[in-house]
């Protein structure tokens, strides 16, 4: 699924956001921030695949939600 929606993505234009109404951009952005954020903790996660759990976690920078 995520492989589609980053598909979707990159057909995704400039004046497709523009056209989108202020409110709704907004939400877009924070979704994407959001999204963005998430895959660059899983990013993190692949450094030492062997290092799990709440030290490893806090080794990472990730301090919880």
């Amino acid at each position: 699924m995520a492989n589609g929606i980053a598909a979707l993505l990159n057909t995704l234009t400039l004046s497709d956001v523009e056209a989108m109404p202020p409110a709704e951009r907004r939400s877009f952005v924070e979704l994407c921030q959001r999204w963005g954020q998430l895959a660059e903790r899983a990013r993190s996660y692949c450094v030492d695949p062997l290092a799990s759990g709440i030290l490893a976690d806090l080794g990472r920078g990730y301090r919880g939600e």
